[in-house]
């Protein structure tokens, strides 16, 4: 039999199972190569021996050679969104979130100069602009081996990362004209076990000033990331990778909770994000499991009702709305 519903219903359901609440929105997991997609890559130089790619679920940014003095390879990663018009929108902050890695390379840690953050620019001026296509921004420096903020016109002494292990780090960014700035938050390893503020010393609190604020006609929708091995003149910066994973962005306001384990709701054993979408496409499409047993299907824009319905197992019945 099929199950009927009044259009009244039908509505309702619709109006809150779509993904208008404040919450994450998934940017990329990295989870297929088909993510490379996202990626726009330039070099200063050809030949360098950089390289951004995506495999074993994370962006492996390698840096290349000793090659020049500023960047052998920036890559940018489409976020989707203009988070400046969305700030001004919300009239306050929103949020981008990030997993970084200095990974383990038999057995040592990787530690190379990489800069990254919210990117004002066009593609065709990132070579020209470099450092200071960013608003937000931080960087992990080699010289150190700290994760550095960046504070309006310097970095700021900044934090050791455990080798091996993600950390999760918060952007949450106001592109407000009053404010222009950003807080960083960070979790992960055994030092931040926990998610901790991080704040700087010239302001004495967590509070971060843009390198540069955009202009309002820009648009800011892309994560930016520059790498350098270093040069004959400077040194090494590093030899190994840096590992980027999971970026999602809460354009509605500040947002500190953890989007990785928002995909820990699952419906017929695929994964849901926050919003209670299958965060990948199931055998019928996507679906939005917000009020199961009802589910919606995207790909034929109906709702239905699946109870107990199981893609492993045979014998599952689905019943369409009149």
């Amino acid at each position: 039999m099929k199950f009927t519903t009044t259009s009244t219903f039908a509505a309702s359901l619709l109006a809150v199972a779509l993904p208008v609440s404040a919450a994450w929105d998934v940017v990329t997991t990295f989870d297929d190569v088909s993510e490379e997609a996202r990626l726009f890559t330039q070099f200063n130089a050809e030949n360098t021996g950089a390289s951004a790619t995506v495999a074993n679920g994370v962006l492996s940014l390698e840096p290349g050679d000793l090659f020049e003095t500023t960047t052998n390879m920036w890559t940018r990663v489409d976020i989707g969104v203009d988070l400046q018009a969305a700030s001004l929108a919300a009239g306050g902050p929103i949020t981008v979130f990030i997993e970084v890695q200095q990974p383990l390379i038999n057995g040592t840690k990787s530690v190379v100069d990489t800069t990254f953050g919210l990117n004002n620019v066009a593609d065709d001026e990132i070579l020209t602009e470099r450092f200071n296509s960013f608003s937000a921004m931080a960087r992990i420096d080699s010289g150190s081996d700290e994760l550095q903020g960046r504070n309006g016109g310097g970095y700021e002494p900044g934090w050791v990362l455990d080798g091996g292990e993600s950390y999760g780090l918060w952007f949450v960014v106001d592109y407000s004209p009053a404010v222009s700035s950003s807080q960083l938050y960070l979790q992960g390893g055994s030092n931040f076990a926990t998610q901790m503020g991080l704040d700087n010393d010239t302001n004495g609190g967590n509070f971060w000033l843009f390198r540069v604020t955009p202009e309002t006609t820009q648009t800011v929708d892309s994560f930016l990331f520059g790498l350098s091995r270093g040069n004959s003149v400077d040194g090494e910066k590093g030899t190994g990778p840096t590992y980027i994973d999971n970026i999602y962005v809460d354009v509605t306001g500040e947002n500190l909770t953890d989007p990785r384990s928002a995909s820990g709701p699952t419906w017929a054993g695929f994964d849901l994000d926050a919003n209670g979408w299958t965060i990948n496409g199931t055998p019928i499409g996507y679906v939005n499991a917000s009020f199961a047993p009802w589910i919606y299907i995207i790909d034929i824009d109906s709702f239905a009702y699946a109870e107990g319905f199981d893609f492993a197992n045979s014998g599952n019945w689905i019943y369409l709305q009149n």
